[in-house]
């Protein structure tokens, strides 16, 4: 076959809302540029680009998980913990995404087994700091 390993670059021109139960996959049709020996109705593979996101993430260890309630001890402007229900999303090693509850820049306890509420916490390092776009 003259193209197999070859790229294109196409769009999307349609995805057939009813997906394969068995295979768990979806037929999408691809507008592809004109090229010799492809013809329309043909089959490949794609690699489809999903993009970028950004997400705060924050150690496994400062995330308190007690049944239905998870929270993490988030540290105020006035160096106070206060504990804060958050909702948690993806895993990852072994951080955890924060979906809400915690705003980019706040800090949170990287040990939250030590937190108590509205304990003085003495900042000594700080891990991380988000990036600014």
């Amino acid at each position: 076959m003259p193209w197999k390993g070859r790229c294109w670059q196409g769009s999307s021109a349609k995805i057939l809302p009813t997906g394969d139960p068995h295979t768990h996959t979806f037929t999408v049709k691809v507008d592809l540029p004109p090229a010799p020996g492809l013809k329309t109705g043909m089959f490949g593979r794609f690699q489809l680009d999903k993009g970028t996101s950004r997400t705060i993430l924050v150690p496994e260890t400062a995330v308190i998980e007690r049944g239905e309630l998870t929270s993490v001890f988030a540290v105020g402007s006035d160096q106070i913990a206060r504990l804060r229900w958050v909702k948690v999303g993806r895993r990852f090693d072994n951080q955890v995404e924060i979906l809400s509850g915690v705003n980019v820049g706040e800090l949170v306890l990287i040990d939250a087994a030590r937190g108590v509420d509205g304990a003085l916490v003495n900042t000594v390092e700080t891990v991380a700091k988000p990036v600014k776009p």
